[in-house]
């Protein structure tokens, strides 16, 4: 069953929270007021970034002009979902178990989209450490498993 209906119904039943709804230019505004922050396109809409490197924190615009998404990490994915159910969704598959999370605009609050895309802000902007180098390789190269090696 698709959630969205489901929110535009009880959005259209309480008009306290259509009062305050986000818009998508309100979503911008917030992510170009942090220090760095750029505009730039990816797969069709409209994603911010953050940086030397230029990582991506926010996207607005996926799947329709009534969402953004966050670059959380899990953990932060999670406390925003328990403090604001209607405001977040996680993101289907891989991308959302690793923290991207949907913001449902209409139901956003912007104290709330400030406080939270701080966090994804500050994620990427945060150094991560070096990878250690293998210690042994991840395969041979012309080997067959069990093979074995003659020299003459």
């Amino acid at each position: 069953m698709d959630r969205k209906p489901r929110r535009l119904i009880a959005l259209k039943l309480d008009p306290a929270i259509v009062l305050l709804q986000m818009t998508t230019a309100e979503f911008r505004e917030i992510a170009l007021t942090l220090p760095d922050a750029v505009e730039r396109s990816h797969l069709s809409h409209a994603d911010f970034r953050a940086g030397e490197r230029g990582r991506i924190f926010a996207t607005l615009g996926y799947p329709d002009n009534a969402f953004g998404v966050l670059i959380l990490t899990p953990d932060q994915q999670a406390e925003a979902l328990r403090g604001h159910p209607e405001a977040f969704v996680v993101v289907k598959g891989a991308w959302g178990r690793r923290g991207s999370t949907q913001v449902f605009l209409p139901a956003a609050r912007r104290a709330v989209i400030e406080s939270v895309m701080k966090l994804a802000w500050q994620n990427a902007t945060a150094r991560k450490p070096a990878r250690k180098a293998r210690a042994t390789p991840r395969y041979n190269v012309g080997l067959k498993p069990n093979a074995q090696v003659t020299c003459k």
